[in-house]
């Protein structure tokens, strides 16, 4: 057996203190990090969720009933609005309104605000919604097109009160979602400088919450829209999770502070992404209550100032048709405890 020296002996006791006092402070480190995380933030945002008519006829429902009963029900007062090219512009120089006339009509009368979506990519799948005439035309006429579109939208729109900024593209900076082209970051930033051109109000860019470092969204912002995704699904692979706390996003809104005026959620997954669209007793993978009360704690421990919920169309189809209203109901009681 080994013996040990008095002067070895003095040298493990030191080895050891200081191992117990790096424990200690390794779990009071842990202790104030979790403390932190659900205290020291503002619990209390305001709430939003983005509204397609596109989504709900995909989902055999109403949109107009869908959103009335999201303002007088749930109590929510800020949307976002994708204006779909391909519905607005079906001939090429020829506008049609009547859809977004009627939001915000039912906004103003309502007192809700709006933030609208505006240019060739907006929010839903494929991404890119452009009308078919599109496609005949040069990159350089597309671009004309686009401009346009923009212009056209925002003369149309900027008269109205309801209507709290611009959203220019949706998440322009992702290239492996959506099926659209890849991005022109020049005409990109001259598509930002024009709507900045025909209104004063502020400009939101939108960015992945996960799958970014959000530098390029700031860098042209005035307000950046990040998303918040859980769980995700890819027909090759299944399902991925995303277990990522309130403060990851909260240390990333940190790092670009200097950059951007504020930093919001602007898509707070909250329906399944995946091949089943409902399931009674589903797999948490999918969207349990639970996890959906989860996700909405999550985010609320960013601290942002605003939460957009993305499946107002979804609750409300699962409500009405499968006669299961405890995602509505999780919704409700969140936006009136505020």
């Amino acid at each position: 057996m080994k013996r040990y020296t008095p002067t070895m002996w003095l040298f493990l006791r030191k080895i050891f203190l200081l191992f117990l006092i790096f424990s200690a402070l390794s779990v009071f480190v842990v202790f104030v990090s979790i403390a932190w995380e659900a205290f020291s933030v503002d619990t209390s945002p305001r709430w939003g969720a983005t509204i397609s008519s596109k989504y709900a006829e995909e989902l055999g429902v109403d949109w107009k009933q869908v959103f009335n009963e999201s303002i007088d029900d749930l109590g929510i007062r800020l949307y976002r609005v994708p204006v779909y090219w391909d519905r607005v512009e079906k001939t090429q120089g020829e506008f049609d309104w009547t859809e977004y006339d009627w939001i915000v009509k039912q906004s103003e009368q309502k007192n809700i605000e709006l933030v609208f979506a505006l240019g060739y990519r907006v929010p839903r799948w494929p991404e890119c919604h452009s009308p078919d005439w599109v496609d005949t035309l040069s990159e350089e006429e597309k671009q004309m097109a686009i401009l346009n579109l923009l212009k056209s939208s925002v003369d149309h729109f900027k008269s109205s009160p309801a209507i709290i900024r611009w959203q220019v593209e949706n998440e322009p900076f992702l290239a492996v979602f959506g099926e659209c082209p890849p991005l022109d970051e020049i005409f990109y930033r001259q598509e930002i400088e024009f709507v900045k051109s025909l209104d004063s109000r502020p400009i939101q860019v939108t960015e992945s919450g996960e799958l970014s470092a959000w530098l390029n969204g700031a860098a042209v912002a005035d307000i950046l829209g990040v998303s918040m995704y859980r769980t995700v699904y890819n027909p090759f692979i299944g399902y991925t999770q995303y277990p990522l706390s309130g403060k990851f996003y909260r240390r990333k809104a940190q790092y670009i502070r200097n950059l951007v005026d504020d930093v919001i959620i602007s898509e707070l997954q909250a329906e399944p992404w995946g091949p089943d669209v409902y399931q009674e007793n589903g797999d948490e993978r999918i969207l349990t209550p639970a996890v959906f009360g989860e996700a909405i704690g999550v985010a609320q421990r960013t601290g942002f100032s605003e939460i957009h919920f993305w499946g107002v169309e979804w609750w409300w189809m699962v409500k009405e048709k499968y006669e299961d209203p405890r995602y509505w109901e999780i919704v409700k009681q969140t936006v009136q405890s505020n």
